[in-house]
């Protein structure tokens, strides 16, 4: 219709869908949002123009506690799949540390959750299935940290999605108070500064993320200051912020 603007926003760029998509004979959209720098490089969406949105944190639901009193050193968030690394993450965790896993039950590799679940269960650490968001959040408050371990399945399979696009269920954890820890490159890096809004840590390398575990468990001093950077950092990845950059990208 004239005068009617489309816009595709691209949440999951990775994706068998996406490519789908892209392969089709659509119309091309006006405004192609996008939810990171990372993510706008290899998307397959056609449009005429291209902006980074952002993530989208609920703000409604994801805020720090008045009071803040985390009970556990790390979190992680995510589905039980390889590439997400939940049984890295397990391998590498400093004696004595308290940590949680959260994640959907539906597995599509119940061998690797059972394997997580096998290590967890040595390790004392609880997982929890399928939290609804009101539990989520909660536990994004009683955690320190949340940590994203990224696995990159392309070396073993050229057709592998990268990893990570953006690590939205870091960006909810920032916006909860939680300090993130995550590669120095990816997506994620796009928000997390290496001392300043979280720590980082070479990608890929088991030995630095055993380092930078420890070094969160052993200096506790500079976690507040840290969490001050998160919290300001994820005011900028609200969904509100998200659809004031499209508003700007379209004009109106």
């Amino acid at each position: 219709r004239p005068g009617t603007k489309l816009v595709v926003i691209d949440e999951g760029a990775g994706t068998r869908l996406g490519y789908a998509l892209g392969w089709l004979p659509l119309p091309v959209a006006d405004v192609g949002g996008h939810i990171s720098e990372f993510e706008e490089a290899i998307s397959p969406v056609k449009a005429r123009k291209h902006v980074v949105i952002g993530g989208g944190i609920d703000e409604r639901r994801f805020a720090p506690a008045p009071q803040p009193a985390p009970s556990r050193d790390f979190l992680m968030v995510g589905r039980f799949l390889p590439y997400k690394g939940q049984l890295r993450f397990l391998e590498q965790l400093p004696a004595g540390a308290r940590a949680r896993l959260v994640g959907p039950s539906d597995s599509i590799d119940p061998g690797y959750l059972a394997a997580v679940q096998a290590k967890a269960a040595e390790l004392g650490v609880p997982i929890d299935f399928d939290l609804p968001d009101e539990e989520l959040t909660e536990a994004y408050r009683d955690a320190r940290y949340t940590v994203q371990v990224p696995v990159d399945m392309r070396r073993l399979n050229t057709n592998a999605a990268p990893p990570e696009l953006l690590g939205l269920t870091m960006l909810e954890a920032m916006a909860c108070g939680s300090v993130p820890i995550c590669p120095g490159t990816g997506a994620s890096a796009e928000f997390v500064e290496d001392g300043r809004t979280g720590l980082t840590y070479e990608a890929g390398s088991e030995a630095a993320l055993a380092a930078v575990l420890q070094s969160a468990l052993d200096e506790p001093a500079r976690h507040a200051a840290l969490r001050d950077g998160a919290l300001s950092e994820a005011a900028r990845w609200t969904w509100a912020e998200g659809a004031r950059r499209l508003i700007q990208a379209l004009g109106l």
